[in-house]
């Protein structure tokens, strides 16, 4: 063959008689394996089949760091909206059979591995002979299917079970996350060698001409071949790997999820198939999963990530951050500081008083510590990291900083004023981000000396675990400023959905009435256990109370305050929690004195007085439920059981399903109405990232979708009687039924 360019693959051949086909999926920082590609591949090695001056052939990657990212979901979610099941399993054949034409070819194959290695990729690589990869950090191979709900379509069920063993195999296909280094794939077996990545192709040919003479194939221990044999090779054996693979799913919580479980049964089923019937029944069960709505959900939740990405494309951001500030050293600063160090940023650390300062310092680096303790740092690494970490108690520092986040106590006036001083000791033009819940932000900036550099960066607790953050799009925030905003959170790895400036944004906005919903029940007496049971069964993370003791009543309580002051009588704070606030108020009273006590005792030498826990959830250990000193529940507060003095009554989970689903949907359909985000799909992937709502059902709208939105009408309307105005349907909902309109219709 001689040197030429086609638009994905440009190949050539060597001296030596060995062609190189090289991947450079064009208009693409990545490579994927799109129909576009695989039909040139075909062709390609076609030709080279029927020329024998042929010696070798290498199959590498032009993409710096990646090899193959994956099949085009692009062409998966076609197929889900245009083909037939058997159209789809028709395309997953044609897929392997162009694998099959590179697995029966009349030489050696060699891919030349550097990057990514996944999904499709990975299965390319298997219908070669060999693989060899390079040494570098960013070379992986892993099967992410599961994430967009389907398994490995190209052969991958097939061909990794028999290279690697079934319980290898099943490691890497059932757990999407599971992705491995050279070093642990030349272990497994998975490639024959790794080098330096400028020494793959000079490797590759001669592994190419001279075959398994140039690879030294890593040696399994006696004892794991003679297992791996049993596990795959008999039917107890593959009896266990299913057992404790099924036990593995359950503990992920994919039990709700199809793929896990096909792609297992695939597999075991492949072991004991002729090749040919075991590619078929691969493509069978892809094709049925990927007819599937929690595949259509998956993959349009994808396509909701990319698109949360490009919200202001092409627009370039205000400022270039280099100095972060956060404003406040609690929980939320802290993990805020600890996020933006770890991104590589610098950070200044602001707060009034010292004491907070070298907690906040403590919590960033336990943070550290942890990720250590994991292997994912070295400690030179976070001592590199925490010398860029400046704490002060005074504004000054502050005005190195092109960006400053504001976590401070959720009170409009403490942070209009913090917001003017900050303006006062920095003359520079800087870009000025609140961390509020449910805060107007408009009303915070309204004295703002650059308005248009003003807006929200809305982070989770947890920081470092909750995946996203709302940009919040105040009244005069420029599109510079959201570009910088999403820049500068996406660089924290974090998923960004941006929305209007309205009470709540998105996620506790639709949150606050299912909480305060399950309040109610409580109140009525349905058992809190019977209702965290119900929704998790439901697929949340946690339950509703569970949630209220996680995120800290407090915290709640001024959330749920703010909203009730905005929207009234729907979002009404709870009995129980306006009682618990006044149990707190009366503690902290009663602490305040027991200090001033505490300070003359010491004084006198004589011991001190214990102060009383308020009751604030699992931060204290005693909520609406009481936790012990690890954090493990332990059952209902008594106190709480005391005060509500209710007669049990029982509900079934549905019935507790439908009450809370259906109060997060007319809510959520009124903040879509109102414009607070740009779609529906961004809206779900809200939920999802911020509150758990299960991915398999697609997102509160989708599920609305797939409810329909006459039933849900009529279901509102029915326990508005009962329920109040919380479950009259909103204006939307029903135009909606009225026309027969559904959130992700299409034109």
């Amino acid at each position: 063959m001689s040197t030429n360019r086609q638009s994905a693959i440009n190949y050539w051949t060597l001296e030596s008689g060995v062609v190189v086909f090289q991947f450079d999926c064009p208009d693409s920082k990545m490579n994927v394996l799109s129909s576009r590609v695989m039909n040139e591949l075909s062709e390609l090695l076609n030709e080279l089949a029927q020329d024998t001056s042929v010696k070798g052939l290498i199959l590498t990657s032009a993409k710096a760091g990646c090899f193959f990212a994956g099949a085009d979901i692009n062409d998966i979610q076609r197929l889900q909206r245009e083909a037939s099941p058997v159209e789809i399993y028709q395309g997953a054949q044609l897929f392997k059979a162009v694998f099959d034409k590179l697995a029966k070819l009349p030489f050696r194959t060699v891919c030349a591995i550097d990057g990514l290695c996944l999904g499709g990729g990975l299965e390319l690589a298997l219908a070669c002979k060999y693989r060899i990869a390079s040494n570098d950090t960013k070379t992986v191979f892993g099967f992410p299917e599961v994430n967009i709900g389907v398994l490995p379509g190209g052969g991958g069920c097939v061909r990794a079970p028999a290279l690697i063993g079934i319980p290898n195999a099943l490691a890497l296909i059932v757990d999407p996350d599971a992705k491995i280094s050279a070093k642990a794939a030349w272990k497994m077996g998975l490639i024959d060698a790794y080098a330096p990545a400028n020494e793959l192709v000079a490797r590759a040919e001669d592994i190419a001409l001279r075959g398994g003479s140039q690879v030294r194939r890593a040696r399994k221990p006696l004892h794991l071949n003679i297992l791996h044999k049993f596990l795959g090779g008999t039917r107890l054996g593959r009896y266990i790997v299913s057992y404790f693979t099924k036990k593995q799913i359950h503990g992920k919580k994919k039990s709700k999820y199809p793929a896990p479980f096909a792609a297992l049964d695939t597999v075991l089923a492949s072991a004991v198939l002729p090749e040919e019937k075991a590619f078929d029944l691969e493509s069978r069960s892809f094709a049925q999963l990927a007819c599937g709505n929690v595949s259509k959900y998956l993959v349009s939740l994808y396509f909701a990530d990319q698109d949360s990405k490009k919200a202001v494309a092409g627009i370039a951001p205000a400022l270039a951050v280099k100095t972060v500030g956060v404003l406040g050293a609690g929980v939320m600063g802290a993990g805020i500081a600890q996020a933006a160090l770890y991104s590589g940023y610098n950070v200044v650390l602001y707060d009034l008083f010292t004491d907070a300062l070298d907690k906040g310092r403590k919590t960033i680096a336990d943070l550290f510590a942890s990720l250590v303790s994991k292997g994912k740092m070295s400690q030179e690494q976070v001592n590199a990291i925490m010398q860029k970490l400046v704490t002060t108690t005074s504004f000054e520092p502050l005005a190195s900083c092109e960006l400053v986040i504001e976590a401070i106590v959720e009170d409009l006036a403490i942070k209009k004023s913090t917001l003017a001083k900050l303006e006062k000791a920095n003359p520079n033009k800087f870009i000025f981000a609140s961390n509020t819940s449910s805060l107007d932000i408009d009303a915070m900036v309204a004295d703002a000396r650059n308005p248009e550099l003003t807006g929200g960066l809305h982070f989770f607790n947890p920081v470092h675990k909750m995946p996203l953050v709302e940009v919040v799009r105040g009244a005069k925030t420029s599109d510079a400023t959201v570009a910088c905003l999403i820049a500068f959170a996406q660089r924290l790895k974090k998923t960004t959905v941006v929305t209007s400036n309205n009470h709540g944004f998105v996620v506790n906005r639709i949150l606050t009435p299912y909480m305060n919903k399950a309040i109610n029940l409580a109140e009525q007496g349905v058992s809190p256990e019977d209702i965290d049971k119900a929704m998790v069964a439901f697929g949340m993370p946690m339950g509703p109370i569970a949630l209220i003791d996680t995120v800290g009543i407090d915290v709640g309580g001024k959330v749920a305050h703010v909203l009730n002051a905005a929207f009234g009588e729907r979002m009404r704070v709870p009995d129980i929690l306006s009682w618990i606030e006044s149990v707190n108020g009366g503690i902290a009273a009663g602490n305040k004195k027991i200090r001033a006590d505490n300070e003359e005792a010491k004084k006198r030498g004589q011991p001190s007085l214990p102060e009383v826990r308020m009751i604030l959830g699992t931060k204290t250990g005693i909520g609406i439920y009481t936790y012990d000193k690890d954090g493990k529940r332990q059952g209902l507060n008594p106190a709480i059981v005391a005060q509500l003095n209710v007669k049990p009554i029982k509900k079934t989970a549905l019935e507790i399903q439908e009450l809370l689903t259906l109060v997060m949907i007319n809510e959520a359909a009124r903040c879509y109405s109102e414009n607070t985000v740009a779609s529906p799909s961004q809206l779900d992937l809200a939920m999802i990232a911020g509150t758990g709502f299960p991915p398999f059902r697609g997102g509160i709208l989708q599920y609305a979708d797939a409810l329909g939105i006459k039933l849900i009408v009529d279901k509102l309307r029915a326990l508005s009687q009962e329920h109040g105005e919380n479950y009259q349907p909103c204006d939307l909902l029903v135009e909606m039924a009225n026309t027969g309109r559904s959130f992700y219709s299409r034109s």
